[in-house]
């Protein structure tokens, strides 16, 4: 079953729940995970309503106008950082990028990180051995949605 929100899916993969094997050991290679303890897997809205994220650091994956920043929103609890990354866009598209990861790598909380950087981020991070998320939450949207999204905002 796909949960929707609004008209985004919501494909959830958790990485570190099964395991206390820090997540991405093996590596990301071309976006698909090669790790044997990350498992895949679409939730309903009621499953995604039940995900425990205390404690856990989430990264919010997707192409633009997917539904990341409102996902991050619902999601964002006291015990969070909330990092965007668009705030980042200001420093170039590769500095921008390392600096939402030094944001997310020194919080003193665990983080909810989002933005189209998440993708850089994830295979970055697992490269350097630095930003290993434990939820990552890729927003999907059809490309007919996307079509429209950018004719009438860009």
């Amino acid at each position: 079953m796909v949960a929707l929100i609004g008209k985004s899916s919501i494909v959830i993969q958790l990485l570190n729940a099964v395991t206390s094997a820090p997540a991405c050991s093996n590596t990301f290679v071309s976006g698909c995970t090669v790790n044997k303890k990350c498992k895949r897997q679409i939730m309903s809205i009621e499953e995604f309503g039940n995900l425990d994220i205390e404690g856990k650091n989430v990264l919010i994956i997707g192409c633009p106008a997917s539904g990341k920043t409102w996902l991050s929103k619902k999601m964002a609890k006291s015990t969070h950082t909330v990092i965007h990354t668009d705030d980042y866009i200001s420093y170039g598209y590769q500095m921008g990028m390392y600096c939402a990861l030094d944001a997310a790598n020194m919080s003193e909380k665990p983080t909810i990180v989002e933005g189209v950087h998440g993708y850089r981020m994830l295979r970055k991070g697992c490269e350097y051995g630095s930003y290993y998320p434990d939820i990552v939450i890729e927003m999907q949207i059809s490309n007919s949605r996307m079509m429209q999204t950018y004719m009438r905002e860009r």
